[in-house]
């Protein structure tokens, strides 16, 4: 369960303005808010890198994403594919995580693909509801007008842009949505309405918005048995602030409640997995929030060998309920297992040796040949 943390507000030169004329001055939106000076406001940017389009019924307009393969890439594998919402302004920080978490001889989660979403209508394709209103009662901007699209945009992914990536790239069967903001509440969306996503990563999502119906909606349908198997693993910021109430801790109370009636719910056919981070803003948490999800959605991955071990029948429980947690089978890749039976061949005594490698491959790869295979420069 999340703890609650005590906010002790303190405004500077309070005195220059009453308390309530300082409070309206906080900006009506977190996504705006964290923008630096002179940058574009979050789903305002280009997506940086090539990107194609899409032509969706759906929506009845084009649609741009980004797709970035991994290194090394391999027509012949199979890869999960990531959905990042916002990808113009999250995609180089998980890729820059997942860089780091393939890398080196005992890597914590599989290559994956990176499929980029446009934000530039977030407001409008972001928003499961409709609404005018902000938490207060109060008329938000006139960009809530076109608030409610969600649903078509989660139509058009599952039905449309999936359908592409699965034909054009090399895909597992394996899908992860991952959102931050309102991207977040779209994800929580997936989940609630039971979106053909074996996870859905959920970053300080603006539960505020629709408040309260929407959050009561979510807190009622979302994990219940008899639907898809799926994990959530939704994070919450230390941010004191909340559109419309200014220094109001409602926008983190209502992640961290819903994360505990949902981790209440988790089941072998439901993980679920809540995370605060003290200290942080609605900004900051994306980047440890996006390292922390995927480490948990792939734990069991990476195959830590050691003077103590693991022996084969550690590793392949530690998959088994890997598969378990995102409803799929998954399974070491073959030239990694061969690739480090080489290793610990010539580079450690034979004392030391051990046969883990070699009998996972005849576990995983019966049918193919079962040999060490591979060199490293140094």
């Amino acid at each position: 369960m999340f703890p609650i943390p005590i906010v002790a507000p303190c405004l500077r030169c309070a005195a220059a303005l009453p308390l309530m004329a300082l409070l309206w001055l906080l900006p009506l939106s977190l996504h705006a808010r964290e923008q630096p000076s002179g940058a574009p406001a979050q789903g305002q940017g280009d997506l940086h890198g090539p990107y194609s389009s899409l032509d969706s019924g759906v929506l009845g307009e084009t649609q741009r994403y980004s797709v970035d393969l991994p290194k090394g890439y391999d027509a012949q594998k199979r890869y999960p594919v990531i959905y990042l919402l916002d990808g113009d302004s999250h995609r180089t920080k998980l890729l820059g995580v997942i860089e780091g978490l393939t890398d080196g001889l005992q890597p914590a989660m599989p290559s994956a693909i990176v499929v980029g979403l446009d934000g530039r209508k977030r407001m409008r394709d972001y928003t499961p509801t409709h609404t005018l209103k902000l938490p207060n009662g109060q008329p938000g901007s006139k960009a809530y007008k076109v608030t409610g699209g969600g649903e078509r945009f989660l139509d058009f992914i599952e039905q449309e842009l999936q359908a592409v990536i699965d034909a054009d790239y090399a895909t597992s069967g394996v899908t992860i949505l991952m959102g931050h903001s309102f991207g977040g509440l779209l994800a929580l969306e997936a989940l609630r309405s039971d979106r053909a996503f074996n996870a859905v990563v959920a970053i300080d999502p603006s539960l505020w918005f629709d408040y309260p119906a929407y959050q009561q909606r979510l807190t009622k349908e979302s994990g219940l048995s008899g639907g898809r198997h799926s994990a959530l693993f939704i994070a919450a910021s230390d941010n004191p602030f909340t559109p419309g109430l200014g220094l109001s801790s409602l926008h983190s109370e209502l992640i961290r409640g819903l994360s505990d009636t949902l981790q209440q719910r988790a089941s072998p056919d439901f993980a679920v997995r809540g995370q605060f981070y003290p200290g942080s803003d609605h900004s900051s948490v994306v980047l440890p929030a996006i390292e922390d999800s995927l480490r948990w959605l792939f734990e069991g991955y990476r195959i830590a060998y050691g003077a103590q071990g693991p022996d084969a029948e550690t590793v392949i429980g530690n998959y088994r309920r890997l598969s378990r947690r995102l409803g799929a089978q998954i399974r070491p890749d073959r030239e990694r297992l061969q690739f480090n039976w080489a290793y610990i061949n010539t580079r450690l005594p034979e004392a030391q040796r051990s046969d883990l490698f070699e009998a996972l491959l005849k576990h995983y790869y019966p049918q193919l040949p079962v040999e060490p295979r591979g060199t490293m420069a140094h």
